[in-house]
């Protein structure tokens, strides 16, 4: 049984080049070479991802542990490696491979995996609030629009925030906002984005009824209301009859959680888009990771070089997303299989995967009742459960002119972008095997995560950036010749004769360099005076000079009484006065 989400890669390619050896000439000559693909070649910023140009070398191998022994997590290592390599486009292997590797040598080398795993509360550095606008892509991966470092919490400087975020995204505002209640905040949104539908988080609200609510069954049965899939007047009704069996009506907190139901309810949210979420626990995620990019010893102005550094990695995760699904190909296994297909070349994978899960649902449906109405060119197709009878959900059908139209009562498609189980359901009933371009949501298809192709290699001269580049070369190529150098001790001896001659040229391509002292340097007969430092214990030029020791003994200079090599002389045991040497 193949694994939820399993994709195929082999697509059995003809494409081949084919060498051979020749025993009359001792040489190879290329004997076959067919060039015709039966897929899409890769990207040139995607060649990185392809298994032939993914290896883990030991000299890596050996930095990422050396990092790791220093307490250095295996994926800050990893960013290491990409920040030497200058990207994450220049790395010869994934986090994956990395980790895979390192599982591997753990296993040939009987190591212990790790036993002490702790989960830690990092704060930013001047425990000022870190304000994230966070969302997801089209392959429900959180991806983050910007960020903020605050000094205070109050309205105006969230007013500052909000316009500057507003102007960054060229006043583009969004649909639907998520918070944690936060009544500054509130009062920011509706007055710059009146036209967003503001909603709690749902997670501190399912705290907030644990906390003020001292009967567990009460909290069990009012927890329920906040992500339930019902119509307001079902919601209505059955939050009255929990009122009621749960003598609440008194309760000062629950009547104002009741007023706030339309901010917090599942049911009063149905046709308002939120992309899955419902919660800042996106926020709340990135947040965490975020933070630990920001030690004690992080400046300000260190700040958004590591926050921009930690986007890079994002986008690099959406990238490799956007590889995976044009490059490979997931199991077709449902009774839909013409819309599986069509599904699966129109959306991300992750959205082909919850398409996939509400076509097997849809086995539950079946069609009760048909109303054609010719006159409008529509129809209405009401949908039950087979577990649920008393549960009904209607289908609506307009023809529009061509330009059809499919809507459900659960408003599943307007909520969250994917069709329901109940459309699929009257889709196998009228045996429609086209996907509707009605149901398709531009936000989760392919092309949205497409962007532009940059060039990943630019000359340029005398700048800091092209200077890290060319240590990074230098630095792998140097690495590879260590790795071979450190088999055995003549290699290790070799090597560094090489490297002090490698040390002595290097001189004269350093622009730094004084010309005397690299002239100096190139003869080994020629030492040159160090440069004189001040230390903590020097003395001062005007401190007078320390008086010559005297012996107390001989009274002679140079020594003292432990260091004199007479007798020393001491008063007699008895007290007469005579002295005796010891």
């Amino acid at each position: 049984m193949l694994r939820r989400g399993y994709r195929q890669t082999r697509c059995r390619c003809t494409a081949k080049f084919v060498v051979k050896w020749c025993l009359r000439r001792k040489k190879y000559f290329v004997c076959e070479f067919v060039t015709l693909h039966n897929h899409d070649l890769c990207r040139p910023n995607e060649v990185h991802f392809l298994r032939s140009h993914r290896k883990v070398e030991d000299h890596d191998l050996a930095q990422v542990q050396s990092l790791n022994e220093v307490q250095v997590p295996i994926s800050r290592a990893y960013e290491f490696l990409s920040y030497q390599a200058g990207g994450y486009n220049n790395m010869r292997f994934t986090l994956k491979d990395l980790y895979n590797k390192l599982g591997r040598k753990n296993i040939t080398d009987n190591a212990e995996g790790d036993a002490q795993t702790a989960v830690r509360s990092l704060r930013a550095r001047y425990r000022q609030p870190l304000v994230l606008f966070v969302g997801c892509n089209n392959h429900r991966a959180t991806t983050v629009f910007g960020f903020a470092l605050v000094g205070d919490e109050k309205e105006e400087t969230y007013d500052w925030v909000f316009n500057m975020f507003l102007v960054s995204m060229k006043y583009k505002k969004p649909m639907s906002v998520i918070t944690d209640g936060d009544e500054a905040i509130k009062s920011v949104l509706e007055r710059l984005m009146p036209e967003a539908r503001h909603r709690l988080c749902a997670w501190h609200i399912g705290r907030n009824i644990g906390q003020n609510l001292n009967n567990v069954e009460a909290i069990k049965c009012f927890s329920k209301f906040i992500y339930a899939s019902l119509t307001v007047p079902e919601w209505e009704a059955q939050w009255r009859e929990a009122v009621e069996m749960h003598p609440m009506e008194n309760n000062e907190w629950l009547t104002a959680l009741y007023k706030k139901r339309t901010r917090w309810a599942e049911s009063f949210f149905r046709g308002s888009f939120y992309g899955g979420m419902c919660s800042t626990q996106r926020c709340e995620g990135m947040n965490c990771q975020f933070k630990k990019l920001l030690d004690p010893s992080t400046t300000v102005s260190a700040v958004y070089g590591r926050l921009e550094w930690k986007q890079r990695r994002i986008r690099d995760r959406a990238q490799l997303d956007n590889f995976k699904v044009r490059n490979s190909t997931p199991v077709f296994d449902t009774h839909m299989r013409k819309l599986e297909v069509e599904a699966c070349k129109t959306f991300s994978h992750d959205i082909f995967i919850m398409i996939k899960s509400q076509i097997n649902f849809g086995d539950r449906f079946v069609v009760h009742q048909r109303f054609p109405f010719p006159n409008a060119d529509a129809i209405v197709f009401y949908v039950g459960q087979y577990d649920k009878v008393e549960r009904r959900w209607s289908v609506d059908y307009c023809g529009n002119k061509g330009n059809p139209q499919w809507s459900c009562s659960c408003k599943m498609y307007e909520s969250d972008g994917i069709p329901c189980a109940h459309l699929f359901c009257v889709f196998k009933y009228g045996l429609i095997i086209e996907f509707p371009t009605c149901l398709i949501n531009k936000r989760w298809t392919r092309e949205v995560g497409e962007t532009t192709i940059v060039p990943s290699c630019v000359q340029v001269e005398n700048t800091s950036l092209a200077t890290s580049a060319r240590y990074a070369s230098l630095l792998i190529e140097a690495g590879k010749a260590c790795s071979r150098y450190t088999e055995s001790p003549e290699g290790f001896n070799a090597a560094m004769i090489e490297l002090e001659k490698l040390k002595k040229c290097s001189m004269k391509y350093n622009p730094t360099v004084n010309e005397d002292h690299a002239a100096l340097s190139e003869s080994d007969s020629v030492v040159g005076d160090p440069l004189k430092c001040r230390t903590k214990g020097m003395p001062s030029k005007t401190e007078q000079k320390r008086s010559v020791i005297t012996c107390s003994n001989c009274e002679g200079l140079g020594h003292n009484t432990r260091s004199c090599k007479k007798p020393r002389l001491v008063p007699d045991v008895y007290g007469s006065g005579n002295v005796v040497g010891r």
